[in-house]
């Protein structure tokens, strides 16, 4: 996968889901207000699916750039380095696997069995840096809920700056309010959603989605997942 490629594939999957975003808008202008309120609580929903789906579609897309770049863990941000090596340390973290030396000797010391892992995790460095980073497919989880932790989470994950989104946190939280509240059937917009809280919503959903777009862009091609 080029830059190109993945340029291409996430402007492919925005456009698409604001096309039947504004097919939705669209639906709805010809209706009284009344019934138009009514419709908008649907379209909400519609629309923070598409919110949280393509944040995920970015992200899982972000981690199969990284992947195509055959990038070595010993240039690769820390938190590559360690999602690529998350099974070794799961390994190392396991009292009962066992040292090959003291194997039969003395199968029940789990300190040892450590310490010997250990050891042969500080003799294989060298090669561990020069392995080529290779993110898991289940990195990307935004938990059904796109919280504004949950994003947080995921840009930590895939080595970018935590915080690169905390500007965007009360336009999501409002996002996802509205949304678990109609979702959960909350009396709060049993009437509907009136036009001026379905256009700032609207306005919040795209902002959010274009920044998300964008910046993952940015993070590669300016080497953000470089030391």
């Amino acid at each position: 996968m080029t830059l190109i490629d993945f340029i291409a594939e996430i402007e492919a999957d925005y456009a698409w889901r604001e096309d039947e975003i504004r097919f939705h808008h669209n639906l709805i202008e010809g209706l009284s207000e009344q019934d138009a309120n009514k419709l908008r609580r649907t379209a909400i929903l519609t629309m923070y699916a598409h919110f949280e789906g393509y944040a995920k579609f970015c992200f899982e897309h972000f981690v199969n750039m990284i992947n195509a770049l055959l990038v070595n863990c010993g240039n690769a941000k820390f938190e590559l380095a360690a999602s690529t090596l998350y099974h070794v340390f799961e390994d190392l973290n396991r009292a009962e696997s066992k040292s090959k030396i003291f194997k039969n000797t003395l199968p029940n010391d789990k300190r040892l069995n450590r310490l010997s892992r250990q050891a042969e995790l500080l003799e294989r460095i060298a090669v561990i840096d020069s392995l080529i980073v290779k993110l898991p497919d289940d990195i990307v989880d935004t938990e059904s809920n796109l919280k504004p932790v949950v994003l947080r989470k995921l840009l930590f994950e895939v080595g970018l700056d935590y915080s690169k989104f905390d500007h965007l946190e009360n336009k999501i939280s409002r996002l996802l309010n509205v949304r678990n509240d109609i979702a959960h059937g909350g009396p709060k917009f049993k009437n509907g959603i009136f036009l001026s809280d379905y256009n700032l919503l609207r306005k919040m959903a795209s902002e959010v989605m274009t920044e998300v777009k964008n910046s993952l862009v940015l993070a590669i091609k300016n080497s953000e997942y470089l030391r």
